[in-house]
């Protein structure tokens, strides 16, 4: 595999793109579903902050 290959680095590119994109998305469901019960913090945010 090389790096100056250009189809390899596009498909790298691709993969990439398409794993942020899937990031993003069950990020903002994640925060759909907890935004309209109410102003809840994320589960571990406050226990991280105490044990730190």
């Amino acid at each position: 595999m090389q790096l100056s290959d250009p189809s390899f680095v596009l498909s790298v590119f691709l993969a990439g793109v398409a794993v942020g994109a899937m990031l993003v998305a069950v990020m903002s469901a994640i925060r759909a579903e907890r935004g309209p019960n109410g102003p809840m913090p994320k589960p571990g945010s406050d226990s991280d902050r105490l044990a730190r």
